[in-house]
Order: structure tokens, then sequence, then C-alpha cells
């Protein structure tokens, strides 16, 4: 027997719950995908794209970039937050 297609069996208290688990199964379901929804419609109000062309002044961020020079250090809160600026030399992708 399968949640998502509950057979009837001899037992009613038994279907009872049958049917009850498959109807909690199928709103988490429906409430898992109207989340992922939310989230996604939130993500892309604060997105936006960037047209970067070959030439461009940049910075990149260190927040997950430790450098050599950095490891020895003993107060991280004063590391730089960016390098740069880098001019772009080739365009990988579109």
């Amino acid at each position: 027997m399968s949640l998502l297609t509950p057979t009837p069996g001899p037992n009613p208290s038994m279907n009872e719950f049958v049917q009850l688990q498959s109807k909690a199964l199928i709103l988490a379901k429906e409430s898992l995908a109207a989340a992922q929804e939310r989230q996604a419609a939130n993500a892309n109000i604060h997105h936006r794209d960037h047209d970067f062309t070959v030439g461009d002044q940049v910075l990149l961020n260190l927040e997950n970039i430790t450098l050599p020079s950095d490891r020895t250090r003993t107060s991280q809160k004063l590391l730089a937050r960016f390098a740069g600026p880098h001019t772009i030399i080739e365009q990988l992708s579109p």
C-alpha cells in the first residue's frame, strides 16, 4: 500500500489514517511549491543583470577568498573587502 494511491483495506480506522496521510502529503507538496514560487519571486525582485565588456574595470569580492598574506593576521575584521580594480581582458560567456 502506498500513501500516494491508497487502497481500501479491512480496517476502517487504517483507511481513514491512510486518507489523512495522503491529504497531508498533497498539502505539504502544494505548500512547498508555493513557498518555492514566493522565494523565487522575492529573489528575482533584487536581481539585476550585469553587462560587462572587455576593458571594463571591476572589483573582486574577497569574501570567500583567503590570500596567503591574510592567513597570519590575528584580526579578520580589518581585512580588505574588495580587490582591484581589475580590467576584464576576455569574456568567456555572453
